[in-house]
């Protein structure tokens, strides 16, 4: 490679390093867990098949022998719900970065990523990478709205990330919020049951749907990888209604400070009606706030979640930019795209 910068896979000895640049090059904490020597071990030497001595999942170049970029390969496969079609791989970056002094880095390490998939994908990112994507024929497809439900408006003021003014002012916006939602009771019940393990029994509720949209494959593999997070928070459940298993959900629980904040992860059922998403939600909401959550995150990626959690007293917080890299055109172009936080690094963090 040109001007002394070197890419090569990296190497289980590279980890400590790593989490060095990264925290750094990112400017978080020293001791932020997603970049702990714990979770970057999980992120790049395990799958969903379990350990692996070797990593193709990231890239590392050097210069004058230290790391000064990396780019986490995220391998998934792209299919359409209810469509027989077969699947086609994808890939997404995460903790992507390149030295400040090596100006072009991140594209370089983007372009070698390429060789690994037929088509790439990103959910939102950082405006230095939203300004690179289209350079590298990347084009946006969608928007994912994001939404947020507050369960406990004064669990601000426990959190440690936040000065005493930030804390109020969010305390009095969440009061508002608060005030505001309007939750309406489901009118039927679905059964939450706990998964310490998903099966082969969630592998056919995509296949199942009569839905056609573009999403990334979820099977049992890929979802028990997800509940092998070696710092704990994550939890799976199969969702049940008239005597048959019709969905799926993971959820998480962050410490921060005093509080803890609550995300839908993702959450999948093989129906459109809406009593049992709205049933579906209230579950879940009642689960995460149980287990003492201030506040709900979830990304409504599809119309049915969307209007579940409207009418769940969610209120919309922002919205992500879905792009997608398909140069030999190998997906449907005119169908919706309906990706999670599980589908991105988003639920790492």
């Amino acid at each position: 490679m040109a001007s002394g910068k070197q890419i090569t896979p990296l190497q289980r000895a590279d980890i400590p390093e790593l989490s060095q640049f990264l925290t750094s090059g990112f400017g978080v904490a020293a001791n932020a867990a997603f970049f702990s020597h714990e979770v970057l071990s999980w992120k790049y030497f395990d799958g969903p098949r379990g350990p692996s001595a070797d990593s193709v999942r990231s890239l590392v170049a050097r210069s004058a022998g230290r790391i000064v970029g990396h780019l986490g390969i995220g391998c998934r496969q792209l299919v359409v719900s209810g469509d027989g079609a077969a699947p086609v791989s994808t890939m997404h970056a995460i903790d992507w970065l390149g030295s400040a002094a090596h100006p072009g880095l991140g594209a370089l390490l983007m372009l070698e990523a390429f060789a690994t998939s037929k088509t790439q994908f990103a959910v939102g990112g950082t405006p230095r990478a939203q300004a690179l994507f289209p350079r590298l024929g990347f084009e946006p497809k969608c928007t994912v709205a994001v939404f947020r439900k507050v369960l406990a408006p004064f669990h601000r003021l426990h959190r440690t990330d936040r000065g005493l003014f930030r804390k109020w002012a969010g305390t009095a916006k969440d009061m508002v919020s608060v005030s505001r939602a309007r939750t309406q009771p489901a009118p039927q019940t679905v059964e939450l049951r706990s998964a310490a393990a998903f099966t082969e029994e969630v592998d056919g509720l995509l296949r199942q749907s009569a839905r056609r949209m573009v999403t990334c494959q979820r099977d049992h593999s890929l979802l028990n990888y997800l509940l092998r997070y070696p710092l704990a928070g994550f939890s799976g459940w199969t969702i049940h209604a008239s005597g048959r298993t019709i969905g799926f959900a993971v959820l998480k629980i962050t410490p921060n400070g005093r509080t803890q904040l609550g995300r839908i992860v993702d959450c999948w059922l093989d129906t459109d009606d809406p009593s049992c998403w709205r049933a579906t939600v209230a579950a879940l909401v009642d689960h995460l706030g149980a287990l003492a959550a201030g506040d709900v995150t979830c990304y409504a990626t599809i119309p049915s979640l969307h209007e579940a959690l409207r009418r769940s007293g969610f209120v919309k917080s922002g919205d992500r930019t879905v792009y997608v890299r398909d140069k030999q055109q190998l997906l449907p172009r005119d169908l919706p795209f309906g990706l999670s936080e599980f589908d991105a690094d988003g639920a790492i963090l």
